[in-house]
């Protein structure tokens, strides 16, 4: 993400960050404070992680710089109508229905026949 992006953010808005830590590449959290740029000091955000730890206690906010935040993915359709497809030969025409029309696929039809 760049400066300008960044300094964009609301708070509260969703991103994906650089965990730096063993537990994978980037984590989920909310947009809690953007540091302006001054001086020599570049653009900061404070995230708030998304969860709780191990004791059940909110966790606390991290400060990163515009390029290590993210904005994150949109939910894969192709996916969710495979799954739309599995629930319809499972028997459950309903859910495959609410779940097409909550995932439509931008080429029109969601049938999935052969």
């Amino acid at each position: 993400m760049t400066d300008q992006e960044a300094a964009a953010l609301a708070k509260g808005a969703r991103v994906l960050y650089a965990a730096r830590t063993r537990s994978g590449l980037y984590r989920e959290g909310t947009i809690e404070q953007v540091i302006p740029a001054r001086g020599a000091f570049r653009l900061r955000l404070r995230v708030r992680p998304a969860g709780f730890d191990a004791l059940l206690r909110v966790r606390v906010p991290v400060s990163r710089y515009a390029h290590e935040v993210s904005h994150p993915s949109p939910p894969d359709t192709l996916s969710a109508n495979v799954y739309a497809d599995f629930l319809d030969e499972a028997g459950e025409p309903a859910a495959a229905a609410k779940l097409r029309s909550a995932f439509p696929l931008d080429g029109g039809a969601g049938g999935g026949g052969s």
